[in-house]
């Protein structure tokens, strides 16, 4: 069934509520553990992080991020835009219907086509861009978030490594570091092989989460897909189009 109408507001007496809190986004810095705001995440990570590409593979996700929430809101615009029934505009001049834009202008294909089947026409050209950019922001978010527990216990283990200045050698000289007992030297060991299952095991999780995610906006688009044209077929079979389908700026 058709949307709700949109509601009439009343005129507010007295004092007006509040504007809704804004939400901020926190995420965690992986080498630190510090909570940092979105918009200053990126700066922080290249002090926390100096020396890697991890702050450029984050700041690449939150582009990507940006991108696929525009996918969306321009899908949804679309849905909207056919349903009132008003122009279509094209982005670059390209109708997502028509191969080439000779048989755009020809007047040919998408101008008699109901508003529900071009609907499908926009989602079946941008389902495939959408999806990969998905799967580009998960993998630049996963790389920069191993490439975080890898720091951290880099650093983690050179503190080790530095506390053996006492017993007069060099951590950075292996031949150095091997004149120590095994005694001392055993919980160097140790924790290098913990490094190495904790970056194993968080590889595997995050493994997890990225086809759980993915899965998710997968079941995202194809919940809207299916809500937008069950909602135009309906708007086709009570009020059939009269004229055809207008289009703005065809190139």
């Amino acid at each position: 069934m058709p949307p709700d109408p949109a509601p009439v507001f009343e005129p507010v007496i007295g004092n007006p509520a509040p504007p809704p809190a804004r939400i901020v986004e926190l995420y965690t810095c992986g080498v630190c553990t510090d909570e940092i705001v979105k918009g200053e995440y990126v700066q922080h990570l290249l002090h926390c992080a100096s020396g890697t590409n991890i702050a450029n593979l984050v700041n690449l996700a939150f582009q990507l991020q940006s991108k696929i929430r525009k996918m969306e809101n321009s899908i949804r615009n679309y849905f909207g835009i056919l349903y009132v029934d008003d122009p279509v505009e094209l982005p670059l001049g390209k109708c997502y219907h028509c191969k080439h834009r000779y048989s755009h202008k020809g007047w040919k294909n998408c101008f008699e086509m109901r508003r529900a089947d071009y609907m499908m026409a926009i989602f079946e050209k941008t389902d495939y861009d959408y999806l990969e950019i998905v799967k580009r922001y998960q993998a630049n978010f996963k790389k920069a978030k191993i490439m975080m527990l890898w720091l951290k216990q880099k650093r983690e283990l050179e503190e080790k490594k530095n506390g053996l200045r006492i017993y007069g050698v060099d951590p950075s000289n292996r031949e150095s570091l091997k004149q120590l007992p095994d005694s001392i030297l055993k919980p160097l060991r140790q924790l290098k092989a913990k490094h190495t299952r904790n970056l194993r095991t968080f590889r595997a999780k995050l493994g997890v989460e990225t086809e759980r995610l993915l899965e998710f906006y997968k079941n995202k688009r194809q919940a809207e897909k299916t809500t937008f044209i069950t909602v135009l077929l309906a708007v086709d079979t009570m009020n059939p189009r009269q004229t055809p389908l207008q289009f703005v700026n065809v190139a």
